[in-house]
């Protein structure tokens, strides 16, 4: 009996202990040390004529596929083919960086970048706006970071803040957030409705549910809260008539469509 007993108390430590395993994180927590140093080294690279801070044998590519396995090579590529056909590389903007340590040696660090209005040597037309992103691997050797791999991309749409939690709401007036509710519709499109949810709106689109997050009075972010990687902007005003309307926009902020306040929350 103490056998049957002694072994379900194996059986069921093992099984409470599988679902802790399935989400064990594939990552490490990285010090503000750490982070603050692997910022500081992709914020130097942006404007350096030679990269002091990769190892020898960097393995490097480009947007175009163009690939050095050697820091040098790299260098000279960028100083003597790249620089001298670029009239302005003064406007190169880093937007945001998120590092994640594989170990608390090694990392991989996104940079999201904008360059605006490249312009070529002997020309004065700019050419369109790059946003870009890129991922580099970092490892600690003999207590400093150093670069290891690159890899440069550019984003077939313009940059945005990414989240990883959601928002806190800026406060607005509860009798503020009341008078955004209604039923919105674009043409024959299939109705919004809006509703006041204490500190932010309720949102429902066809069977689904978001939640606006205001970011001042009249703005905020809107989001599935069980996918946060993909967002939409509201704004609300007033036509010069007086007749209530809702922008809604891509991350970015570019416009999709407005919307036109056509009654009380009736969406279904």
């Amino acid at each position: 009996m103490r056998l049957l007993r002694n072994s379900l108390v194996l059986v069921l430590i093992l099984v409470l202990s599988v679902p802790l395993a399935a989400f064990a994180s594939s990552f490490v927590a990285g010090s503000p040390e750490d982070v603050a140093a692997i910022e500081a080294l992709i914020r130097r690279q942006a404007n350096a004529t030679r990269d002091t801070d990769a190892e020898p044998d960097l393995d490097w590519e480009n947007a175009f596929g163009i690939r050095y396995t050697d820091r040098d090579k790299r260098d000279a590529f960028y100083n003597e083919v790249v620089t001298p056909q670029m009239a302005d590389l003064t406007a190169d903007q880093t937007l945001e960086i998120k590092v994640k340590f594989l170990d608390h040696d090694l990392a991989v660090a996104d940079e999201y970048w904008h360059i605006a209005g490249q312009v070529y040597a002997g020309e004065t037309k700019a050419g369109p706006d790059r946003w870009g992103r890129t991922t580099t691997i970092f490892r600690r050797i003999d207590g400093r970071w150093r670069e290891i791999l690159s890899r440069v991309a550019d984003l077939r749409i313009p940059y945005f803040h990414h989240f990883e939690t959601m928002p806190e709401p800026v406060r607005v007036d509860p009798g503020v957030l009341q008078t955004y509710a209604g039923s919105y519709q674009y043409e024959d499109k299939p109705p919004i409705a809006i509703s006041s949810g204490g500190d932010r709106l309720i949102v429902k689109r066809k069977d689904k549910i978001y939640q606006a997050i205001p970011t001042s009075d009249t703005e905020f972010l809107v989001f599935d809260p069980n996918d946060l990687a993909e967002y939409s902007r509201y704004r609300f005003y007033r036509t010069p008539e007086g007749a209530p309307v809702l922008d809604v926009s891509y991350e970015d902020g570019s416009l999709i469509r407005t919307l036109k306040k056509t009654g009380p929350a009736s969406a279904k």
